[in-house]
């Protein structure tokens, strides 16, 4: 989390944002975890875990960039290329 945060800062004032999701803690226990790691974006709860299994999240934990043009991210092994002019906007 600490690069993430440096990567948010370098890019500040850029059309650039940066989310975590957390999967299925308490609040109690990623509040103690911001007290000693303090960062800049926000930390959005999955507690269902549902964000993770519409985002198909394979290992924890992950990194995904999403381009604005792009409905969902494109990270990894893909069986087809995804194309700008498909992308919703």
């Amino acid at each position: 989390m600490p690069s993430i945060e440096r990567l948010r800062s370098a890019l500040a004032g850029q059309p650039f944002a940066v989310l975590a999701v957390n999967l299925a803690e308490p609040r109690s226990r990623i509040e103690k975890f911001l007290q000693h790691l303090p960062i800049g974006f926000a930390v959005l709860l999955d507690r269902d875990t549902q964000a993770a299994k519409d985002w198909d999240a394979r290992v924890l934990p992950e990194t995904a960039c999403q381009p604005a043009y792009m409905s969902r991210r494109a990270i990894g092994y893909r069986t087809q290329p995804v194309h700008r002019e498909q992308a919703v906007r």
